[in-house]
């Protein structure tokens, strides 16, 4: 290391000559290929081709013959224009975007590759190098080969004599010289990667793997390099990467200037004619001659359309047999159909979503009996057990039975014996009591349980009712529904989250409401106190208006007070007039009722003297019954009608009262 961020490699200066070359367009070669970074098409200035044509197969090149058949193998694009002229050897075609490096399937591959074999293509991560070296690497005159060729790309293409000066062997070589070997031959196609002594053993195997390499890179011979075991990998991943470099760099002339030969495409227009159109054009427009260039425009267009024999007729006649089509299209028929097939594509999508159901309900049930059978196998085992421990009770058993009536015991131990029987019996007893009351209490406590499920399960369902209700003002709401079936405690955690962000939602709504109540009020006291200034000032020029009509509109108030006093005055002569009336009419009405009673009592009297004559007695009733509703409906209309003249006249004194007093105000 010389200095910070240089490195001076072992194998000497690298030169450019191994970066891939982009040359220009125009053909000016002179200056030799300039080295490059990985640039965007808005940077680049080379102009582009209109279109570009698929990749085909070139024809195997002939490679250096080696023992084992270390083929060379490399793919190329090819990109063409079908409007420009394929046949002028002076027009390159340059790839639209800056060209990627090719990359083989194998060493003994072809050299035709499509462009989706690119480096840092997601396929080609996934590939894994599991194919077996076939490569004849352990023979002496395959290491000497290929140790010459090694040694020769590196002294001749590359100028590196002095690492190289003693020759290139397995006791020559050192981690060193191999890491900066590698780094050199990687950095053609990762020119961003950084390979060291400290980190090759993983960029190595990583980057190999980018480039497709068909055979095993292990960290096993990546550290022992000058081992007589890893020296043929060493060999050979090496030599790979020559002979793809190689090819990569021939295939960049393949790539900047495409071969026309295998080129059918017809060619409406040649470049010089459309050179020549645009200087015409150019002048004319220079000239100010607009006519003149829409002229030009149109006899090239007319030639184009010569070459290509379409005339405005066909043009007419492809017209009509499209507005034909469109109509064949709007047939009824044809939109039923389109409608039936999107019925038909509903029902397979709700079809489709039923085989899920099913199948995830067949995938449960599959779990479920699998579960149920490994617990029916252990249920068995443990029967087993049982019956087993159940059959050596037995005999136990049948000993200790068999032990009692043979044994001879005295009765101090038969009456301890009895003693202890008897407790275990009392003992026994308990415990089935315990047993009775405990299966009470868990019964009770599932009754208990079944009517909370119940409870819970209406409150559900009210909650679900609630929040239907108000899905159509508030559709936030629909997130907080709850499954009738709920008991997971997780679901309760995610409605208390969705509670909580619902909370510090309106929490913000409410401050951005009081944020603009406040801006209301403050423009409200704005508005108020400008329209305060405005009644003050309207009632200035009230008063002041008032002040110039008062002395003006005095007299005439004066005059109507006047007449409208005299009014009053007859109104209220005639108001005493109509009181008289009034009450001589009350008097009359008074004196007709005091006869009424009067002849009330006569009849009551003479009903006393007729209480034997059942029949006259009721004609007296229905006639004094009929005369008592006559009377009173008499008098009632008389009120009523006396009334409703009070009231009038009483409203229209007060309207007049009223008149005089604006007057006079």
């Amino acid at each position: 290391m010389n200095a910070r961020g240089k490195r001076k490699s072992s194998l000497g200066s690298r030169l450019s000559t191994v970066q891939p070359s982009r040359f220009c367009s125009l053909g000016n070669s002179d200056d030799g290929p300039k080295p490059r970074g990985r640039i965007s098409d808005k940077r680049t200035l080379i102009p582009k081709p209109t279109q570009r044509a698929s990749s085909f197969d070139r024809e195997k090149k002939s490679s250096v013959h080696r023992s084992g058949s270390l083929d060379r193998a490399m793919g190329h694009l090819v990109f063409s224009s079908n409007k420009g002229s394929q046949k002028n050897k002076n027009t390159y075609a340059t790839p639209q975007q800056t060209p990627l490096y090719l990359l083989p399937t194998s060493v003994s591959s072809s050299r035709g590759l499509t462009p989706s074999l690119l480096v840092g293509h997601p396929w080609m991560d996934s590939v894994k190098s599991t194919k077996k070296d076939s490569r004849a690497l352990t023979e002496k005159n395959v290491q000497l080969t290929l140790a010459r060729q090694i040694h020769n790309y590196f002294t001749q293409k590359l100028n590196l004599v002095e690492p190289l000066s003693k020759g290139f062997n397995q006791r020559t070589i050192t981690i060193k010289m191999f890491v900066d070997m590698m780094s050199q031959l990687l950095h053609f196609y990762f020119p961003k990667c950084i390979i060291n002594s400290s980190n090759y053993t993983e960029e190595i195997p990583r980057l190999m793997k980018k480039l497709m390499y068909p055979y095993n890179v292990n960290k096993s011979w990546l550290v022992t390099v000058n081992a007589p075991c890893s020296w043929p990998q060493v060999l050979g991943i090496l030599s790979w990467l020559i002979d793809l470099q190689e090819e990569s760099t021939e295939n960049t002339m393949d790539m900047a200037f495409p071969d026309d030969d295998n080129d059918d495409t017809e060619e409406f227009i040649s470049d010089k004619e459309l050179v020549d159109h645009y200087f015409e054009t150019y002048n004319l427009w220079r000239a100010q001659q607009d006519d003149d260039v829409e002229v030009a425009c149109t006899q090239l267009e007319q030639k184009m359309m010569d070459k290509v024999g379409f005339s405005e007729a066909e043009e007419q006649k492809y017209l009509e047999e499209i507005q034909l089509l469109q109509e064949k299209l709007n047939d009824p028929e044809i939109l039923k159909a389109v409608k039936e097939i999107e019925v038909l594509s509903k029902t397979h999508a709700d079809l489709q979503d039923n085989i899920k159901v099913l199948s995830d309900y067949i995938a449960k049930s599959e779990a479920f009996i699998n579960d149920f059978e490994i617990f029916k196998r252990n249920m068995e085992e443990k029967n087993q057990s049982l019956v087993e421990s159940i059959s050596s009770k037995e005999k136990f058993l049948e000993d200790l039975k068999c032990k009692c009536e043979n044994q001879i015991i005295s009765l101090e131990e038969k009456n301890r014996i009895d003693e202890e029987c008897a407790s275990l019996k009392q003992e026994i007893e308990n415990m089935n009591a315990y047993r009775d009351t405990l299966n009470n209490q868990l019964y009770s406590d599932d009754i208990k349980i079944s009517q909370l499920k119940d409870k819970w399960n209406k409150l559900v369902v009210e909650h679900n009712k609630r929040i239907l209700n108000m899905n159509i003002q508030f559709p936030e709401l629909q997130q907080f529904t709850v499954e009738t079936k709920f008991t997971q405690q997780e679901t309760m955690e995610n409605l208390d989250i969705k509670l909580y962000e619902l909370e510090k939602q309106l929490n913000e709504e409410q401050e951005v409401i009081k944020n603009e109540l406040k801006v209301l009020k403050e423009r409200n006291d704005l508005e108020e106190a400008e329209h305060q200034l405005l009644s003050q000032n309207l009632v200035k020029k009230i008063k002041r208006l008032k002040d110039e009509d008062f002395i003006s509109k005095e007299e005439s108030a004066q005059a109507e007070y006047k007449q409208e006093r005299e009014k009053l005055e007859q109104i209220s002569s005639e108001l005493k007039e109509m009181d008289e009336k009034a009450k001589r009419f009350f008097t009359k009405i008074y004196g007709m009722l005091e006869l009424y009673v009067q002849k009330i009592k006569w009849k009551a009297e003479g009903s006393q003297r007729e209480r034997r004559d059942p029949a006259a007695l009721l004609r007296q009733d229905t006639s004094s019954k009929f005369s008592r509703v006559a009377n009173f409906a008499l008098c009632l209309c008389a009120g009523m009608c006396l009334r409703t003249l009070l009231l009038i006249l009483s409203r229209v004194v007060e309207c007049r009262l009223g008149r005089v007093a604006e007057a006079v105000v």
